[in-house]
C-alpha cells in the first residue's frame, strides 16, 4: 500500500487531482488473493476510463520497481526441464546486462570479470510513461542505467508558488544518469521523467563499493569520464576552445576523484 501511494504522489497524472492525494487501502481477502483499492479524485469525470488505466499502469510499474509481482494465475508447458529453461533465461539476462554495461563509456575501465560482477548487482527498475526516476533535491547514492526507452531531464523552479519544469535534455537508451549520486552521494540536481515505457537498472553504492575498493584506480578513470561529460554540457564552457575545455575537464576530474575517494573511504 505504501509503495503504490508513494508512487502516485510523485507522478502527475492527467485528470487526477493533486489534493486530496490518492490513497491505497486493503479492501478484503479472497481464498487466493488479497484485494487492494486505490481511491483518487478526478478533475474530469468524462475521462474516467483512460484516467483509471493510467493510474493502474503507474501502480503496476511501482510494484515492479519494488520487486512485487502481481500473482496472476497461469500455466506453462515445458518441452524440456523447467530448471534448465530458468538457467538459460538467467544467463541470457546476465549477458544482456554485460553488453549494456560495455556500451557505456563510464564503465569502460572495468575488466571483464568486474563487468560480470557488476551485472549481477543491477536492480531492474521499470518506469511507466510520466514516472519520476529521480527528483531534484532528493538525497541519493545510486545511478540509473537506461536500457530501453527515453527519459527527459528537467530543472525544477518555483515560480511564485507554481512548479515550473525547464527541459534540459532528452536522453534515449542506452545511457546512464544520476552518476554523481553513486560516486559522491550528491543530492539529485535534476528531475528525470520517463517519456515512454522504460526499463532502467539501478546500481546502488553498497553494491558498487566492493568493486571500487578492490581496485581504487577505477575512481580515476570514472572521474575523467564524468568530468568530460559535465564540461561538454556546461554552457559556460561550450564557447571555449577544445584545449580550454580539456583543461577545465581535467581540473574538474581532480576535484571529482577526491570526492569519490572520500565518499567510498578509499
Amino acid at each position: 500500500m505504501a509503495v503504490v501511494a508513494a508512487a502516485l504522489k510523485r507522478v502527475d497524472i492527467p485528470c487526477v487531482a493533486a489534493e486530496p492525494t490518492a490513497i491505497c487501502i486493503c479492501a478484503g481477502f479472497d481464498a487466493n488473493a488479497i484485494k487492494y483499492t486505490v481511491y483518487y479524485w478526478l478533475t474530469d469525470i468524462t475521462l474516467y476510463m483512460v484516467t483509471d488505466s493510467r493510474v493502474r499502469v503507474h501502480a503496476y510499474a511501482a510494484l515492479g520497481r519494488a520487486g512485487m509481482d502481481i500473482p496472476i494465475a497461469r500455466s506453462e508447458v515445458y518441452l524440456h526441464s523447467a530448471r534448465n529453461l530458468r538457467a538459460a533465461r538467467s544467463l541470457e539476462e546476465q549477458e544482456s546486462r554485460r553488453t549494456l554495461l560495455k556500451s557505456l563509456e563510464l564503465f569502460a575501465s572495468l575488466t571483464g570479470e568486474e563487468t560480470a560482477a557488476l551485472a549481477t548487482l543491477l536492480t531492474p527498475t521499470p518506469l511507466a510513461l510520466g514516472d519520476i526516476a529521480t527528483k531534484q533535491g532528493e538525497p541519493s547514492d545510486s545511478l540509473y542505467i537506461l536500457a530501453r526507452g527515453q527519459v527527459g531531464i528537467f530543472r525544477d523552479a518555483d515560480d511564485t508558488g507554481q512548479l515550473r519544469r525547464q527541459r534540459l535534455a532528452t536522453l534515449p537508451a542506452p545511457a546512464y544518469f544520476g552518476e554523481m549520486g553513486l560516486l559522491t552521494g550528491q543530492a539529485r540536481t535534476a528531475t528525470i521523467l520517463a517519456e515512454s515505457e522504460t526499463l532502467c537498472y539501478r546500481l546502488d553504492k553498497r553494491g558498487f563499493e566492493a568493486i571500487i575498493r578492490a581496485r581504487p584506480e577505477i575512481a580515476d578513470a570514472m572521474s575523467q569520464t564524468v568530468a568530460a561529460r559535465q564540461a561538454a554540457n556546461d554552457a559556460t564552457l561550450a564557447s571555449m576552445s577544445a584545449d580550454a575545455r580539456a583543461r577545465a575537464a581535467g581540473s574538474r576530474a581532480n576535484e571529482l576523484v577526491r570526492r569519490i575517494r572520500d565518499f567510498f573511504g578509499l
